[in-house]
């Protein structure tokens, strides 16, 4: 195989982790749109009493914790999505051919490449912000003046 079909598999296994990861972000949008207070369960409401030494209704609380947090998690659809990158992987090794292997490693990084993104859009957020917040500031400092102040001038 000559490198530049390697390169063209490796793009190609990362694009389609690229689209796999616009699906996770679609279930996780539709997920947190849905949840509300009524699908959370009453364990983790409630609020914790703040009491020295350990109860047994301490160890009964997380004992549910334990059983119904998984359980919860693992409802979600969301988790299909890695578990199909890893069997497009190994369909690929099964059903083997030179025109095409899928690489697990590039469309793992294609799949998680959203959380990059994200945290340089956060960043980007939160410099403009302050830049806004300091400007916003300095407006409202001079539109505010109080009579003493202005008769300063």
């Amino acid at each position: 195989m000559s490198n530049f079909h390697l390169v063209f598999i490796a793009a190609l296994s990362y694009a389609a982790g690229v689209l796999f990861s616009c699906l996770y972000i679609q279930l996780l949008s539709k997920h947190a749109d849905n949840l509300s207070e009524e699908t959370v369960p009453q364990i983790f409401r409630q609020k914790k009493s703040k009491k020295i030494g350990i109860r047994s209704q301490d160890l009964r609380d997380t004992f549910e914790r334990l059983v119904q947090g998984p359980g919860i998690a693992l409802s979600s659809p969301r988790l299909v999505i890695p578990a199909a990158i890893y069997g497009c992987w190994g369909l690929s090794h099964n059903f083997a051919s030179d025109l095409f292997d899928f690489q697990l490693v590039p469309a793992m990084v294609g799949m998680f490449a959203y959380k990059a993104a994200a945290l340089v859009q956060v960043d980007v957020t939160m410099k403009s912000n302050r830049l806004l917040g300091a400007e916003q500031t300095a407006v409202l400092k001079r539109e505010f003046k109080t009579p003493r102040q202005k008769s300063k001038k």
